[in-house]
């Protein structure tokens, strides 16, 4: 029974795991630039959490048409996460915000 839990829990999400980086960054940023959740477009960081799993949600969205047309790999998604999160949680460590502001959050990787 243990094993059939395991087997359906899967992975976990990449993209959920690169929200939380990039959460955990911005508000680092937010607070090296003395400024407050709403000053950068949002209530508070739950609130920038709903928006980047909604930005997740929307991209696999996007990548499911562009696999039907040819133009994507499955997982493009996800590897976009993954490689996001690396490059945030590096961030995190000085804060290095120019690692949050070069993210390009309508970038697509097709």
């Amino acid at each position: 029974m243990i094993l059939l839990l395991l087997a359906c829990a899967g992975a976990p999400d990449p993209c959920a795991s690169m929200c939380s980086a990039a959460g955990e960054l911005l508000g680092a940023c937010v607070e090296d630039w003395e400024l407050d959740w709403p000053a950068v477009g949002y209530a508070d960081e739950a609130d920038f959490l709903g928006s980047c799993e909604t930005w997740a949600w929307e991209a696999r969205l996007l990548e499911r048409e562009a696999r039907r047309q040819g133009e994507a790999e499955r997982g493009a998604v996800d590897l976009l996460c993954e490689q996001r999160e690396v490059d945030l949680r590096a961030a995190i460590e000085e804060p290095a915000c120019e690692a949050w502001t070069a993210i390009d959050w309508s970038e697509m990787p097709w």
